[in-house]
């Protein structure tokens, strides 16, 4: 075959020793820059509860001696809730509902139990909706989402100090407790069961039309109590929000806004990842390219006996493409298999952590194919390009 004869000419004789290098920087290159697009989209879900637009901040008011006094409340009243909302800075204001009633949780296998508390939020403030999640006049079991927080407090604080044994997380799913809600005659006896766990809500979440419905059973004439508000925004470490929240005597969770500050960090640590993949990947090409003229500029008497014998120079070129063509996509298949495996291996190791579904960031899925094509066409212009100085 033509293309085997030429192929041989070029390359059966001539060694490859000077390609290794380049190939393999051109391997870490292809591999550490999806690798940077995918890790940046991990930490944004992370940090951001799965949400990769928006961050939640959980926010109380600080209690002072006036509170203590009876002088001011905890509680956020709609005036205020709208007051937070018509800021610039804050995108949505969620409140949290609370029980103003007693609910007392028995353990399982009739090992006591402890006294719990129940918030309502709006589902769309949730990072995690299951749709087990719901709740209907009548139905006796009621479904809860717990943060991640409270469940580690749950087995290494609430059942150790009483006596009782962890409970493992997929345990604790098939588990329907019951549970006692109010107190004397009033006192209604139902199940709950958990149903998820979350990283953006520091708190125990049940549907808010039990909420509702059971503060209307317990005490028809006082009006639900909000003592939380989940704030939606799109920068926590926005300096007037932190302002805001100083001035108005706002606590929020500082492991929060330290996280936005860890993001950041992140971010430029995967940037300069990002600028050495590129300038690995660069050199490499170049090194490449030089090789490739090398073994042309080394093959001139072949060549001009090719083109003396009527091949053309398409012919002479496209055979020295295809080969390193077939190299680079190569090369981008065993970074994209090494990419996988490691971004497997990560995501495995957080759902240990946390509750947030991670998914494939379009960056790394589109890398690997348009880094292959720009690297061919930038090899087919440049092997052309010192092919066409060669006169018939």
């Amino acid at each position: 075959m033509e293309s085997v004869s030429l192929f041989k000419l070029f390359f059966g004789t001539k060694s490859l020793k000077g390609l290794v290098f380049p190939l393999i920087g051109l391997f870490l290159g292809i591999a550490l820059i999806p690798l940077v697009f995918q890790i940046n989209h991990d930490v944004k879900q992370v940090l951001k509860g799965g949400d990769s637009n928006y961050q939640y901040l959980q926010i109380s008011k600080e209690i002072g001696i006036s509170t203590a006094l009876g002088l001011g409340t905890i509680n956020f009243s709609e005036a205020e809730i709208k007051k937070i909302k018509a800021q610039s800075f804050i995108e949505d204001v969620a409140q949290v509902t609370s029980n103003n009633f007693r609910v007392y949780v028995e353990a399982p296998y009739n090992r006591g139990g402890f006294d719990g508390y129940m918030h309502s939020i709006p589902n769309e403030f949730l990072d995690e909706h299951p749709s087990s999640f719901f709740w209907e006049i009548g139905q006796n079991e009621i479904p809860v989402i717990i943060s991640n927080q409270f469940f580690t407090l749950l087995n290494t604080g609430i059942l150790p100090a009483q006596g009782q044994s962890p409970i493992p997380k997929i345990a604790i799913k098939q588990l329907s407790l019951p549970v006692y809600l109010g107190r004397g005659n009033t006192r209604l006896k139902m199940r709950l069961r958990i149903v998820g766990f979350s990283d953006r809500i520091t708190t125990v979440i049940v549907p808010r039309n039990f909420v509702d419905w059971a503060n209307n059973q317990f005490h028809p004439n006082q009006k639900s109590k909000s003592t939380m508000a989940i704030l939606k925004v799109k920068d926590s470490g926005n300096k007037a929000l932190s302002q805001y929240l100083n001035q108005n005597d706002y606590e929020v969770n500082k492991e929060q806004l330290v996280a936005q500050k860890g993001m950041w960090i992140a971010q430029v640590i995967l940037i300069i990842l990002f600028t050495l993949g590129l300038i690995i990947s660069f050199l490499s090409i170049n090194s490449v390219i030089l090789f490739v003229s090398l073994v042309i500029m080394k093959s001139t008497k072949i060549i001009e006996m090719l083109l003396t014998l009527g091949y053309k120079r398409t012919n002479i070129s496209s055979v020295i493409i295809k080969f390193f063509s077939f190299l680079i996509c190569i090369i981008a298949l065993f970074s994209v298999m090494l990419d996988w495996f490691l971004i497997e291996f990560l995501h495995h190791v957080i759902k240990e952590y946390s509750s947030v579904e991670l998914t494939i960031s379009n960056g790394f899925l589109l890398f690997s194919p348009i880094a292959v094509f720009v690297i061919v066409a930038y090899i087919s212009i440049a092997v052309k390009k010192v092919i066409r100085q060669f006169s018939l």
